[in-house]
């Protein structure tokens, strides 16, 4: 098995943000909509970038027009709540793993840029190449994403086969198949249906529990 390249997720993955994200969401719906949310949609939401989950939310509380400017309160209250982000277990190892043995890695999220760098520093963490929703034309499940961060990496197209991406949402999951590479499921709180969750190539609960698997494969 040939490991050219690793790719990561940010929410679910890395580190466990949800909390963060809903109470962002539910703060910003409130201040623009003046609506406080008793549940917030997950099921609706999950794994979707936030300008789309921004027009799911305005549909549902305010009117279209409002999208932009949920979206701006929602980055501006997460922006001052960023800096309490932990990783999840077995991430720094991980990472020092792959370093040691010189595979290039990188993290594609749906989240903003500004918050996936944030939580890379929180973490202490060497990424280089790190992408948010703002530099993709056509964020997750579109496969651009995963695609522009495996050739800023260096990776040819003939070899996306042999990148490996971690991933624990639909929309990601179906992101990184339709780019042609092999996904690892980490389980989180994103549903993922049967159907999408039986094409990955391996399932672990976190990113840890991987660590024997690439111990393995690149010893």
């Amino acid at each position: 098995m040939t490991v050219k390249a690793v790719l990561f997720d940010l929410d679910g993955v890395l580190v466990d943000s949800r909390k963060l994200h809903h109470n962002s969401w539910c703060f910003a719906v409130k201040d623009v909509c003046g609506v406080t949310l008793d549940e917030f949609p997950q099921s609706r939401v999950s794994g979707k970038s936030p300008k789309v989950i921004a027009q799911i939310l305005s549909d549902l509380y305010g009117d279209s027009s409002k999208a932009s400017e949920i979206l701006f309160c929602k980055n501006a209250h997460l922006k001052n709540q960023s800096n309490t982000i932990s990783l999840l277990p077995g991430v720094a190892s991980l990472f020092t793993l792959f370093k040691e043995k010189g595979i290039p890695f990188g993290i594609a999220s749906n989240a903003s840029r500004h918050f996936v760098s944030q939580c890379i520093k929180n973490g202490n963490l060497e990424v280089l190449h790190f992408y948010g929703y703002e530099d993709y034309t056509k964020a997750k499940p579109n496969p651009e994403p995963y695609q522009k961060l495996a050739t800023t990496l260096g990776i040819a197209t003939k070899d996306f086969k042999d990148v490996f991406v971690f991933e624990d949402s639909q929309p990601g999951i179906t992101a990184a198949l339709n780019a042609g590479m092999q996904v690892i499921h980490i389980h989180s709180y994103s549903v993922v249906s049967p159907e999408v969750r039986d094409q990955v190539r391996f399932s672990f609960e976190n990113v840890g529990e991987a660590i024997a698997l690439f111990e393995q494969i690149l010893e």
